[in-house]
């Protein structure tokens, strides 16, 4: 029984260490571009393929890239908390998908003990996991295939969530498909909705509906969205540089921005929710929910990671939620700074080892003059992500406020990467 479940671990680490190796050559832009939409028409597809073996709704992407951004969040938290002493990036790699692996098991387990995909038996839900463990898998490969520079996006993991975004929002403004609502049939997409009305006719009150419908998409929560995304891009754009020079007397610009730690804290602050989430959901099937100490820790959950339906109606609700959002972001946010190796010492151990320092200040007062900007960057950054977060979220924009920044970040990010390569 040791031998067998020792060829199994031992199979498994070999599995783990398959790996994409960096391209030798220059790869042209085109071809980066198809190589990042065939990714992204795979995950699209994938995400409406039903699992095999269920009668209820299902579909392969069912667990989405939440096992593979929580994995990567925990072990580099494990590294860089000196928890575990891993240095070579390799094994970084190797750890990340197998904790990716063993996240997708155990949610998948807790959706099939919650009744997600209704009652099915042992089998069925062998090949539930096995199909749920195999997305993953395709998933994490994709990410290191655009990770080790063949596509124009940093990872997969940002650019699907960020075109599921852009998706939401076209398809909110521009969805063909009808509904029927009271005997009258109306198109799902406010804009279209909006033209549709104004040619058949034109007057206020056809307006007023585009606008303010509540249960379809309206023309006033894709206005907010723009808002915000506007919002977004203007903390995006600011900035501090300062400049530095080397040996020789050259000057360059080392530019800290507000968001200097980036939407970490509240990707992290988002997988938190769906983990504890997806916990919860499994010991409430197994307990049941109707008992005191289940009823508590759901109300609890509810209030502190689920925005209120109005902040008006429960202002308790309203202010749990907000406080704990802002709070742990702008904490999270600082707290990265040591964990990712991008604080003051480590910005000045690099620039010292690049030979490179602040005009006016000695090598051994980088870190002091680095500290007056870069922690105080990561805890407004922070406070903004969860602050905009909130409001984003409280005005009930498309694709949520996380969603948007991600998205927005993503999109910025590949704007850079083909302005810098063409």
């Amino acid at each position: 029984m040791k031998g067998a479940a020792s060829r199994l671990f031992a199979g498994a680490t070999k599995l783990f260490s398959v790996e994409i190796e960096s391209p030798k050559l220059r790869i042209p832009l085109g071809t980066k571009v198809a190589n990042t939409v065939l990714c992204v028409s795979v995950y699209m597809i994938s995400s409406r393929l039903p699992l095999y073996g269920i009668y209820a709704n299902g579909t392969l992407m069912d667990l989405g890239i939440g096992p593979i951004a929580t994995a990567s969040m925990a072990i580099q938290l494990l590294v860089g908390g000196k928890i575990i002493c891993i240095k070579e990036k390799d094994s970084i790699n190797k750890l990340q998908k197998m904790a990716g692996v063993c996240f997708t098991v155990v949610l998948a387990i807790l959706n099939i003990v919650g009744g997600v995909y209704g009652p099915i038996g042992m089998i069925s839900s062998l090949l539930v996991i096995l199909q749920l463990v195999l997305a993953v898998m395709m998933l994490i490969y994709m990410d290191e295939f655009l990770e080790k520079g063949y596509g124009v996006g940093q990872s997969a993991i940002s650019v699907f969530t960020a075109c599921s975004v852009c998706e939401d929002v076209i398809w909110h403004a521009f969805s063909p498909v009808t509904a029927n609502f009271r005997g009258v049939d109306e198109f799902e997409g406010s804009v279209v909705e909006l033209v549709r009305g104004l040619i058949s006719s034109c007057n206020v009150r056809t307006v007023r509906h585009s606008f303010f419908r509540y249960y379809l998409p309206n023309l006033s929560t894709l206005i907010l969205t723009i808002v915000v995304i506007c919002g977004i891009l203007y903390l995006q754009s600011l900035n501090m540089i300062i400049r530095v020079t080397n040996g020789r007397g050259q000057y360059m610009n080392h530019s800290i921005r507000l968001f200097y730690t980036a939407t970490t804290p509240i990707m992290f602050l988002t997988q938190l929710a769906s983990s504890v989430g997806k916990v919860y959901e499994g010991l409430g099937h197994v307990f049941g929910y109707r008992n005191f100490i289940m009823g508590a820790l759901g109300g609890t959950i509810y209030k502190v990671f689920h925005p209120p339906s109005s902040m008006i109606q429960e202002p308790f609700h309203f202010l749990i939620y907000s406080v704990f959002t802002v709070v742990s972001s702008t904490l999270i946010s600082k707290a990265w700074l040591e964990l990712s190796g991008s604080s003051s010492k480590d910005i000045a151990k690099e620039w010292k080892e690049q030979g490179l320092t602040i005009p006016g200040h000695r090598s051994s007062q980088t870190k002091k003059e680095l500290d007056r900007y870069i922690p105080v960057a990561a805890a407004l950054g922070g406070f903004g992500i969860g602050v905009v977060s909130v409001a984003a979220n409280m005005m009930g924009v498309i694709g949520s406020g996380t969603g948007l920044f991600l998205a927005i970040t993503t999109i910025c990010e590949i704007q850079k990467k083909i302005q810098k390569e063409m």
